[in-house]
């Protein structure tokens, strides 16, 4: 026989109410907003969690900094040192953004046992929105497990034309543009406009790849909660089904 941790077990113990109430009406924007409701395994408080913003604005304003700077009538050593202290700013940036929007390699060390925590910590969130899903009407549910496939088949197919691969590179992009503005500042090498605007698209590209990941992501998530859902209500309603034609076959029995 199996049995759970005692931490796991305290981790399942979640009050009823805590996404919620289950009478409230199927909507998309209702299901985003449980799946948001959840909180993170380890979380960082409130205020740090909008350092990445903060910091990819950082480095987005330290980087046109470099651009100006570049253009301004001062010494050529002044010059140097104010590109060379934006370059640490914007390094300092794009390093707040991939840290606190990546905190599960903070846990590189034992990632299994945090994995294990992880899935103890999300398994009562995870139940409660089912509970809360299968409690809707059939129609509805139906509906609306069918609209999330046809459009994560959708959004499967499109993300590629936007992003292609890069996705999966996630910020290694940023850092080698950064590299070789550092190589040239060094190196002497003025930047010019062209290699600040090919440098901004870089880091917008690389914004837009980020949340559009981020959102497939959760329509990933909405899909698998709807279809799963669907799925156990069929199932439910077929064994109900089978259990009433049963029941009635051997009242027939009975009578006769």
């Amino acid at each position: 026989m199996l049995t759970m941790a005692p931490d796991a077990v305290a981790t399942s113990q979640v009050p009823d109410n805590a996404l919620g109430s289950m009478e409230t009406p199927l909507s998309f924007t209702e299901l985003n907003r449980r799946l948001s409701a959840i909180p993170d395994y380890d979380s960082a408080p409130p205020k740090r969690r909008r350092l990445p913003a903060i910091g990819f604005l950082v480095s987005l304003l330290a980087y046109a900094g470099t651009l100006v700077v570049a253009k301004l009538p001062i010494n050529g050593k002044v010059q140097v040192a104010l590109m060379l202290l934006l370059l640490a700013v914007e390094i300092g940036g794009v390093a707040i953004n991939f840290w606190f929007s990546r905190r599960e390699f903070v846990s590189l060390l034992r990632p299994f046992e945090d994995f294990a925590g992880q899935l103890d910590h999300d398994f009562p969130y995870h139940f409660q929105i089912r509970t809360w899903l299968i409690g809707q009407p059939r129609d509805v549910l139906s509906k609306h497990a069918s609209m999330s496939k046809y459009r994560r088949e959708r959004y499967t197919q499109k993300l590629p034309l936007l992003a292609g691969s890069i996705s999966t590179l996630g910020i290694v992009p940023v850092l080698v543009a950064v590299y070789f503005q550092g190589r040239q500042i060094l190196e002497g090498h003025a930047i010019t406009w062209i290699d600040g605007l090919f440098g901004f698209l870089l880091l917008l590209f690389y914004f837009l790849t980020w949340t559009s990941t981020l959102t497939k992501s959760r329509l990933e998530a909405m899909d698998m909660h709807l279809q799963d859902a669907w799925t156990d209500v069929q199932t439910t309603d077929a064994a109900t089904k089978s259990d009433a034609s049963t029941d009635s076959s051997t009242a027939k029995d009975l009578n006769t």
